[in-house]
């Protein structure tokens, strides 16, 4: 008798959830992105939110949340309602880097959301003053060495759009193949040292428990944004690659997260680094 109950509970759940999936969304839609408006991510976040909307018959409201690197918005959404009106923006930041970087962070990356999609990656660009005595990564290299004590740096900013125009100096390409926006610039492996790479991804999550049939509604909105010619080349001309669509898969998402994880703990605790 008990696993006839059982089955019956599940179909209907089941059923449920389905009808939740087709009548939703029924009013706007909220989506956090954990950093302050006019940033890279926010923008992406807004291109491909008006569009999403356009496509879902509902609009999608920005709302900021930019603080603890991110994990302030993320909480916030691993932590509402799983009802399909609250969405998150991510990155290799708040997923990747910040579950090694604090002793406590404020969730758990791979378990307290529900992956929608992987949207983009964004290949980090190693940059330098234009006075800096070194052309080349093993020039950049050897002028580390040598400087070791003095030597300062600085991260997160548009580089592509400054080395174009020659405020700074490209030094490499931190992936596995150039990059269409500065396609001159070569990259780390073709400079003598494969496997050298980092790049930034953004993807889409909601709170953990979300039924299955609303993350795929607002998958396929996502893919078809991102197939659309027009948001595209937006997306691209931010210095945004985007990933084919058997990569924007919630399975897809899911396995890639824990991975990204821990391939991130390794450098992180290596080097002792920590943001507490």
């Amino acid at each position: 008798m008990r696993r006839p109950m059982i089955a019956a509970a599940a179909m209907v759940f089941a059923a449920s959830g389905h009808a939740a999936a087709q009548d939703w969304p029924t009013r706007p839609i909220t989506l956090i992105v954990p950093f302050a408006a006019g940033g890279g991510i926010d923008v992406s976040a807004r291109i491909q939110a008006q569009r999403m909307g356009e496509l879902l018959g509902q609009s999608i409201v920005i709302e900021n949340v930019g603080a603890a690197a991110g994990m302030a918005g993320g909480a916030r959404v691993a932590k509402a309602a799983p009802d399909g009106y609250t969405l998150l923006i991510g990155n290799t930041g708040t997923h990747a880097f910040n579950q090694s970087l604090y002793k406590k962070p404020l969730y758990d990356a791979a378990a307290d959301f529900e992956p929608v999609g992987l949207v983009s990656e964004s290949p980090r660009i190693l940059i330098a003053r234009k006075d800096l005595p070194a052309d080349n990564l093993p020039q950049f290299i050897a002028y580390l060495k040598a400087n070791e004590k003095t030597a300062q740096f600085g991260s997160a900013d548009v580089g592509a759009a400054q080395a174009k125009q020659g405020a700074v100096k490209a030094i490499a390409v931190m992936a596995e193949k150039r990059v269409p926006i500065i396609p001159d610039v070569t990259t780390t492996g073709e400079q003598g040292l494969p496997g050298v790479e980092a790049s930034v991804w953004n993807a889409f999550f909601f709170p953990k428990g979300t039924p299955e049939p609303i993350v795929r509604k607002l998958n396929k909105a996502m893919s078809d944004t991102l197939d659309d010619p027009a948001i595209r080349r937006r997306l691209e001309d931010l210095g945004l690659e985007i990933v084919p669509p058997e990569r924007r898969t919630p399975e897809y998402l899911a396995k890639y997260l824990p991975a990204e994880i821990e391939r991130w703990a390794k450098p992180i605790h290596a080097g002792g680094i920590s943001a507490d």
